[in-house]
């Protein structure tokens, strides 16, 4: 199949992927083989189209090449006379074109492969001196051919004659219909982009079945260019990973005298507009109106991604060769579906070598900005890998790609990347290292972004670490470290792993820095015993716990030894000294216990349960509160609530009743109500809203009430208050516990939790707001930081009593553990980022508001403990 499909996105983070480290030279990571190039081909504005395991590229001249591994090619065909492999009589074959275009050659081509499995090879003719061309379409059952003509789709040149527009032709503004480029778009819709010079590079839809354009849309979308303007070869990629499209051309003349560039823009849709680095327009990038070929008019336009270049030798490296490119451009892209790399195919001329031209490919990567840079090296299937950052001082050879079109072939000088994040030499400034690989270098002030990569320096045939960027004007830097012969050195750990103490559930890092040559190797350790897949330079425990306090040690490796870094201990604080809260004094008892939160379905349901002490029989009045709550201020409350009572006998809750309509529950709830100060419920007939409520005399137990969404509810999420209170205080029993199981989040959908106590004297009371322990009971998902404030209200005033966030660092932790033993509540784990707070209080009005201390909602467990009942 064609290449021209897109894979599923992957992330830019995915693309910089660690590779592994292998052997080093200057400084540079090296990758597994040692590559040879042995076979290049001659293939003028290739268009690359993958077609099985092999890549073929089509170009001028009906020329075309084979490879599997992108760096030695076949060579397939060369010229248009008879007996090309493509065509075998390519001049009968396309004979309307070559009339019409008065000419016997091609020009640049495309091919792509349609849903019926046939191949379409577009073809274009051009006079050369004049825009008087033909853009066709011919057809074939194999990517090689043979291509049958099947029709001229776009002519152009037709002076003082009217246009497909329906216009007189004008070179200024209508394009020459030559180097289409067909491809896909991510919603499958088929597209063709095409032009050279004249009035610049257009865009049409094609019909995705047949290929062919449909009726009416002359010449399409002008994206860039007019006025005879020196813009041509465009080709268009869709990258998944940014959701860009990006539109690649050359700018200047294609000899080796004429400075061909390579340039790019991109755009959220295929057919445009497309914006360049600064956000200019690109359509509106064209010649000074009555030029030919005026490149001061769009020379700053543009991502400039590669001009003339060479890398020089310097004295004392490995080789002596320092070739470079000229006129490079007639681009096609390619990315790769399985492995998420981009490659940039092109043809080049070269230092010193005339009009010679093969076809070469570069790796492409994504910046942080999500532009593409170039590799700076030829392809060598390199892979990116994690940039140590200290393996990346050194000396480098610098080429500044500048902006402008000119036949001056850029050359390299020396600057140094040192240690500490300076840049001296030849230009200065700093340089950084983020992520995986990404780059920031900063040179005269102007800051460029790109990536660290590992990169075959053919010339010295070694493999060296290089860098790639642009900045924000769209001006592209390269380096390549220098191939100084390699020196083997042992290992060095300038900077130890140091010790860190944090709070149970904090993210910790541990990291290393060494240098030695080759690039050393990471295996960390703790307590002595290596980590298994911890072989970076840094080792991250995301969430600390009990089990990962300890002394941690990395040890470096590399050809020539190896060293152990220095312990780094992660520790929990210390708890506080202990402080005992004294039991109460007096006769206060809870009268009322309520709980305010979410009420939904399945584990988010809201779940009370409740404790009566003592001998005899209590009548209590349970309200389940949804309608009701709009009274109290309260917005996205439970439309109607459903109420199911429970008592635990023998460990087994056992069905009691239900209610979800309070006005069906007995003439006592409205007097009950307003005997115990209770918000007196409102009628309603509506069955989406309402409230619920049940009137009982309970013997001494355990108890639950599950509040969920009533079948009749508006909805099934909503905030809903289940209250219990004691109508017969003193009556020889108590109400001593409640526990409230729900989801937690933010705002009014927190947790709350109150009670009333009446009586004389002070209760000792013990409060938990509980997550993470809760993992331990199988909830999965468990609030991950619970924190809780303790209020009374009294006198229309709200007074903060108490806070606490992680239990284990209260002052009365140890009392904490004893008492919540002998009340029956289940054990808190150690160092767990639980809260609980034990403090005593006077008869009144009291709320304890649960919440998410890192935002993040949970299913958590809120529970108020009387325990003055165990004395």
């Amino acid at each position: 199949m064609s290449f021209r499909t897109f894979a599923h996105p992957k992330s830019l983070r995915h693309l910089l992927a660690a590779a592994g480290v292998l052997a080093v030279a200057a400084g540079a990571s090296a990758q597994a083989t040692t590559p040879a190039f042995t076979l290049n081909a001659t293939v003028h504005d290739p268009s690359v189209v993958r077609e099985g395991d092999a890549y073929y590229v089509f170009g001028s001249h009906l020329a075309s090449a084979r490879t599997t591994d992108l760096m030695n090619w076949t060579q397939i065909s060369t010229s248009p006379t008879t007996g090309n492999a493509l065509v075998p009589y390519p001049q009968t074959e396309f004979a309307e074109a070559l009339t019409w275009a008065e000419t016997n050659t091609f020009w640049a081509p495309d091919v792509i492969k349609l849903a019926d499995g046939r191949f379409r090879f577009y073809y274009c003719a051009c006079k050369g001196d004049s825009p008087r061309s033909a853009l066709g379409i011919a057809t074939a059952n194999a990517i090689t051919g043979p291509y049958s003509n099947q029709a001229i789709l776009l002519r152009s040149g037709m002076w003082n004659q009217v246009s497909p527009d329906g216009r007189i032709y004008d070179n200024a503004i209508h394009p020459n219909v030559v180097d289409p480029a067909v491809f896909f778009d991510a919603t499958g819709k088929l597209w063709m982009v095409y032009g050279s010079y004249s009035g610049g590079l257009f865009i049409m839809a094609m019909d995705p079945a047949t290929g062919l354009p449909p009726e009416g849309q002359g010449y399409g979308k002008k994206l860039i260019g007019g006025n005879n303007s020196t813009i041509e070869g465009p080709y268009i990629l869709y990258s998944p990973e940014t959701q860009y499209y990006y539109l690649f051309f050359t700018f200047g003349g294609l000899a080796a005298d004429g400075g061909y560039n390579v340039r790019m823009g991109r755009s959220r849709a295929p057919d445009g507009p497309y914006v360049d680095a600064e956000g200019n327009v690109l359509t509106e990038v064209k010649g000074a109106p009555g030029t030919y070929f005026d490149n001061t008019s769009i020379a700053p336009y543009g991502v400039k991604l590669m001009g003339n270049w060479q890398f020089l030798h310097v004295a004392g490296e490995v080789g002596t060769l320092s070739r470079g490119y000229v006129s490079p451009g007639g681009v096609s892209c390619y990315r790769q579906p399985e492995s998420g790399k981009y490659v940039i195919v092109f043809h080049t001329r070269f230092v010193g070598r005339g009009e010679t031209h093969e076809v070469r490919v570069h790796q492409m990567y994504l910046n942080e900005d999500g532009w593409f840079v170039l590799a700076p090296h030829r392809y060598a299937q390199e892979t990116l890998t994690t940039t140590d950052p200290s393996q990346v001082p050194g000396e480098y050879k610098l080429l500044n790609h500048g902006k402008d079109i000119t036949a001056t072939v850029k050359t390299s000088t020396i600057i140094t990347l040192k240690a500490d994040g300076s840049v001296t030499g030849a230009a200065t400034g700093t340089w950084a290292v983020s992520g995986d690989a990404f780059a920031t270098i900063v040179l005269g002030g102007t800051t460029y972004r790109g990536v660290f990569t590992p990169q075959w320096d053919d010339d010295n045939q070694v493999w060296v670490r290089a860098f790639s960027a642009i900045s924000a004007g769209g001006v592209a830097v390269w380096g390549s470290a220098v191939a100084y012969p390699v020196v083997n050195v042992m290992p060095t750990i300038t900077a130890h792993p140091q010790s860190q103490t944090v709070m149970p559930g904090a993210s910790v890092t541990f990291s290393v820095t060494a240098s030695g040559t080759p690039a050393p190797t990471y295996q960390w350790m703790k307590n002595g015993t290596a980590l298994a897949g911890a072989t970076t330079r840094t080792y991250t425990v995301a969430s600390a716990a009990a089990a990962d306090l300890g002394s941690y040690t990395v040890k470096v490796v590399n050809s020539v030894g190896s060293v152990t870094s220095t312990a780094g201990v992660l520790a929990f604080p210390a708890p506080p000294a202990q402080v005992k809260v004294a039991k109460g004094t007096g006769t206060a008892q809870i009268v009322n216990l309520s709980t305010r939160g979410i009420v939904a379905k399945g584990e988010d349901v809201l779940i009370a349960g409740f404790v009566i002490s003592g001998s005899a029989n209590k009548k209590v009045l349970i309200l389940g509160s949804g309608w009701n709550l709009r009274r109290l201020g309260v917005t996205g409350e439970i439309g109607r609530p459903k109420i199911t009572l429970y008592h635990r006998v023998d460990g087994v809750d056992r069905y009691v009743t239900e209610n979800s309509d309070w006005q069906r529950a007995g003439p006592e709830v409205a007097p009950l109500a307003k005997q115990v100060y209770a918000p007196m419920p409102e009628p309603s007939a509506d069955p989406a809203h309402g409230d619920a409520a049940l009137v009982m005399t309970l013997e001494p137990g355990a108890y639950t009430v599950m509040v969920e969404p009533a079948a009749t509810s508006a909805n099934e999420d909503g905030i809903g208050l289940i209250e219990i209170y004691d109508v017969q205080p003193g009556s020889g029993s108590r109400l001593v516990n409640i526990s409230s199981r729900g989801r937690v989040e933010t705002g009014l959908r927190q947790m709350i939790v109150g009670a009333v106590m009446s009586g004389a004297g002070q209760l000792r009371v013990l409060v938990r707001g509980v997550g993470p322990t809760l993992r331990l009971l199988q909830i999965t998902r468990a609030l991950a930081n619970p924190s809780e404030v303790l209020y009374r209200y009294k006198d229309g005033t709200q007074t903060v009593i108490a806070t606490n966030d992680d239990w284990w660092y209260s002052a009365q932790a140890q009392q904490i553990v004893s008492l919540a033993q002998r009340v029956g509540a289940f054990g808190l784990t150690d160092y767990s980022t639980d809260s609980v707070m034990l403090v005593r209080l006077e008869p009144g009005q009291y709320t304890t508001i649960i919440s998410p201390s890192d935002d993040k909602p949970g299913v958590a467990l809120a529970e108020l403990y009387d325990v003055d009942q165990l004395d």
